[in-house]
């Protein structure tokens, strides 16, 4: 017969030897033969061991194999990875290779198994596998304003995947009120530069493994433009026109022609131009102010608001008051009880009176509200009254004009018959051609001054009178 044996060696580590001895006898002489091979020997099988750090691990991350555990004599190693595409052994013979997976965000875990075949010196070998599990890892992904003027709070989307925790962070001197928050709010301060400013968002979504995904997005944060005005006037008698010159700055190195602009008058819209005109009128009695607003803003909606006040005085006026008739006998008293000025009092700061005769000659002035007193000697003749009233504001001044006039006396000329005679005496009186017509009153008065006789009539007449003395001796005048 030809058996066959198997060897076994249960070391891992040292040989084991047999020896085969085959006997042959013959049974009918009962004679035998022996022969013997030996010794046989039987390498150690190695025994493969493996161990990872760690078990699972995050997809993109690196696991640490380890095959020091296994035993036998001069080991080499040949590391392989079932699955294989993307994974990457930095050393398939090294005996703790680190083996690379790759990334994987499609929601779903990977299984991968990895192999290790140990050889002893003796060419001997053993193979041992483990599975490994790496998990997927989320998809960060957020969208969020990327310009704004600032002060501002704005709020991201977060269209993240397969994440359950989340960490915001923002750079500089933006804030978040909640940074563990799904969708937290991020202030940002007012933009008081000449140019914009970045902020970089990040985001880091967490799974429930641990594992994890980073995105970044920025947001732009404009400088506010600086709204300035250069008026040509800001007060003035009104009415009056200013043009505003437009000296805004939008700034982040921007033209003022990229801006746009709103002009009010006491808030109300007037203009979108870039520079402004406007009449401004005053009211009669009092001063009126204006507010002028502009608001300047930049193609990114920044704003900046700027007002100025205009102020429009009243004109002065000039009003003489007639207190008593004007036109009157000589002499003739012209001061305050006669004509006075209206005083105006938001209006007028300053009065100059002016009488002047018919040729232009100045005959008194003064420089108050109250008139000068000046008396009009004669019958028949005139004064010019003028009054010049102006304020401090420069206002066009005001002038107002009036005549006082004395009248034409009436003439009383007459003549008598005879000027003495004997008691009794009659007297014939007869007006000449100077007298002119009018109420006529005659009068006869005695030595004494006394009323002798007397005589009225709405007209010319000429009256007889009858004079008597009742002495013997002495005249009567």
């Amino acid at each position: 017969s030809t058996p066959s044996f198997t060897l076994t060696n249960n070391s891992n580590t040292l040989n084991s030897e047999y020896t085969i001895i085959l006997t042959v006898g013959d049974p009918a002489t009962g004679c035998s033969h022996s022969d013997t091979i030996g010794p046989i020997t039987v390498y150690p099988k190695p025994l493969a061991q493996l161990t990872t750090t760690p078990n699972t691990s995050c997809a993109n991350e690196d696991i640490q194999a380890d095959g020091n555990t296994s035993v036998g004599n001069n080991l080499t190693y040949n590391w392989s990875v079932t699955s294989n595409w993307g994974v990457n052994i930095d050393n398939n013979i090294s005996s703790n290779p680190i083996i690379s997976f790759p990334d994987n965000q499609s929601g779903t875990d990977s299984i991968y198994d990895i192999q290790v075949i140990v050889t002893s010196n003796q060419g001997c070998q053993d193979t041992t596998n483990q599975d490994v599990t790496i998990y997927t890892r989320p998809i960060a992904l957020f969208d969020i304003d990327s310009s704004i003027c600032g002060p501002n709070t704005i709020s991201p989307i977060n269209n993240s995947s397969f994440a359950t925790n989340y960490t915001w962070s923002v750079d500089q001197n933006g804030t978040i009120n909640n940074p563990l928050a799904t969708q937290p709010n991020f202030t940002f301060p007012e933009n008081l530069s000449n140019d914009s400013i970045v902020y970089t968002i990040e985001l880091i979504a967490t799974s429930i493994q641990g594992c994890q995904d980073t995105i970044q997005e920025v947001t732009t944060v404009y400088p506010r433009p600086e709204a300035n005005i250069i008026p040509t006037l800001l007060d003035s008698c009104g009415p009056f026109t200013i043009e505003f010159i437009n000296n805004s700055i939008a700034n982040n190195n921007e033209p003022i022609n990229s801006m746009s602009f709103t002009w009010t008058v006491d808030g109300i819209t007037q203009g979108q131009q870039q520079n402004f005109t406007f009449d401004f009128l005053n009211a009669n009695f009092n001063d009126t102010t204006y507010t002028v607003g502009l608001n300047a803003q930049t193609q990114h909606g920044c704003q900046d608001d700027t007002s100025f006040t205009v102020t429009v005085y009243p004109d002065p006026i000039a009003q003489i008051n007639q207190l008593a008739s004007v036109i009157d006998c000589a002499p003739l008293t012209i001061d305050e009880n006669l004509i006075e000025a209206q005083e105006y009092t938001n209006n007028n700061d300053s009065y100059t009176w002016t009488f002047t005769d018919i040729n232009g000659n100045v005959l008194t002035t003064s420089n108050t509200i109250t008139p000068p007193t000046y008396v009009i000697p004669n019958d028949d003749d005139t004064v010019i009254v003028t009054l010049q009233v102006n304020n401090v504001h420069g206002c066009v001044e005001a002038v107002e004009i009036d005549t006082i006039i004395t009248i034409d006396d009436p003439i009383a000329e007459f003549t008598t018959n005879v000027t003495e005679g004997c008691h009794p005496l009659i007297i014939n009186t007869d007006t000449t051609a100077n007298s002119t017509n009018g109420a006529y009153n005659w009068v006869v008065l005695d030595q004494n001054g006394n009323t002798f006789n007397s005589s009225n009539s709405n007209n010319v007449s000429t009256p007889s009178f009858t004079l008597t003395n009742n002495s013997n001796t002495l005249n009567s005048e």
